[in-house]
């Protein structure tokens, strides 16, 4: 048998062998000129959403989730507009790409035709699910920027700077996200990288001085 016969059915037996998971996804676009490009300024909301899906893709594909394509579905459905094909190592990773393409600008505009109090709820639910934390929120502010990119106001960066200053009292206490030093994904990841080492670093030295004065003689009673 000829060694590139062997090689053939090796391979053959391995992609028989594996396993592999796909989802078909429909989207519907609540307002279509931000995806027309007509004027100069729906063009520029049309490029920043293609740059965010593309890179949002981008980081699919280094985790083994390909995007096999986005297909126009508009002649065939009357309730969506486009049509993604993922496929990937396991259901947990479709799940994954779903929920946040849902969070794109792309895949978020029927979400923000919901009211305040819903947003705001929605909200705590996925800040209970990523980190535990539990209870209603002492107060929320829901923000729309429908048909535009968030852009913070005058005199940010010196109330960032305030904000700063005032958690430098409290070092076990620190602040991150799209409020501060970035709206982008990667300055939001990169300031909760920050804070959490910050958290981190304040954890240690509780850890390295051992319980304090306090705690000894309540132990001791």
């Amino acid at each position: 048998m000829a060694a590139n016969e062997i090689g053939q059915r090796l391979k053959a037996r391995e992609l028989n062998e594996l396993i592999r998971y796909t989802m078909w996804s429909v989207f519907r676009v609540a307002d279509h000129r931000e995806l027309a490009g007509g004027s100069g300024a729906e063009a520029k909301i049309r490029d920043a959403i293609a740059i965010e899906v593309n890179d949002l893709l981008g980081q699919a594909e280094g985790k083994g989730i390909v995007t096999r394509g986005c297909y126009d579905v508009q002649g065939m459905r009357a309730d969506a507009d486009y049509m993604f094909w993922w496929i990937a190592p396991s259901s947990d990773d479709l799940q994954e790409i779903y929920s946040r393409f849902r969070a794109t600008r792309l895949g978020e505009e029927a979400l923000l035709q919901r009211d305040d109090a819903e947003l705001a709820a929605l909200a705590a639910a996925d800040l209970a699910a990523a980190t535990g934390v539990r209870g209603a929120p002492l107060d929320t502010r829901v923000s729309r920027w429908g048909g535009s990119l968030p852009q913070y106001t005058v005199g940010h960066l010196d109330r960032v700077a305030g904000i700063r200053a005032a958690l430098a009292a409290q070092p076990g206490l620190a602040a991150c996200g799209a409020s501060y030093a970035g709206i982008g994904i990667p300055a939001c990841i990169a300031s909760a990288a920050a804070a959490a080492d910050q958290v981190i670093a304040y954890l240690g030295t509780l850890a390295a001085v051992g319980p304090g004065p306090a705690a000894g003689r309540r132990g001791g009673q």
